[in-house]
């Protein structure tokens, strides 16, 4: 019934087939890159210009993504 997501290319190949997709977005400001078609959840510590974290292109392990609580909301909207 709807994909959950990251930023990714499965969202827009997601998007692309018409698929209902809810987008969690964590390392790039996901109002540059978001398919018609699609909602998202932005962590309060997504960036909001042009350039994503640094940390995108390294192995850290990104902490403060949307929380289970917030997506199962949206979700619960949505559907």
């Amino acid at each position: 019934r709807i994909i959950i997501t990251n930023d990714s290319g499965p969202m827009h190949l997601a998007a692309y087939l018409g698929s209902k997709t809810l987008v969690l977005s964590r390392c790039a400001n996901i109002l540059e890159w978001l398919p018609p078609g699609t909602k998202a959840i932005s962590s309060p510590s997504a960036p909001k210009g042009y350039r994503p974290i640094p940390d995108y292109w390294t192995d850290h392990i990104l902490d403060e993504w949307p929380s289970p609580e917030e997506v199962k909301a949206r979700y619960d909207d949505w559907v």
